[in-house]
């Protein structure tokens, strides 16, 4: 649990998952993914949220399919999903998105 806390925001550090056993990094890695997509996706209590239509997830990569132009609508989201994707380019995880 403590190594999802640590690894929730901003970069994630490559030696906190080398710290847990090797069959247990793959899962503490799509954990703190899905922790900090839903961080990242709601930030505020106000629906100001852009809609996820639909999820793809793969051993690597996780997919998400916004609704027709939600993301033009929420250029804040934007801006944090792409930093998102390249924070996670840093630990071999691939993050897309469309809307």
């Amino acid at each position: 649990m403590s190594i999802l806390v640590r690894c929730h925001r901003k970069k994630i550090s490559k030696n906190i998952l080398r710290a847990l056993p090797a069959a247990k990094r793959v899962t503490a890695l799509r954990l703190a993914v899905l922790l900090r997509l839903a961080t990242l996706l709601h930030r505020s209590r106000k629906d100001e949220t852009a809609i996820v239509e639909e999820v793809i997830a793969k051993e690597e990569s996780l997919t998400l399919r916004f609704a027709e132009g939600e993301l033009d609508r929420h250029p804040l989201q934007l801006a944090s999903l792409e930093q998102e994707a390249d924070y996670l380019k840093q630990v071999g995880f691939t993050l897309r998105f469309s809307s």
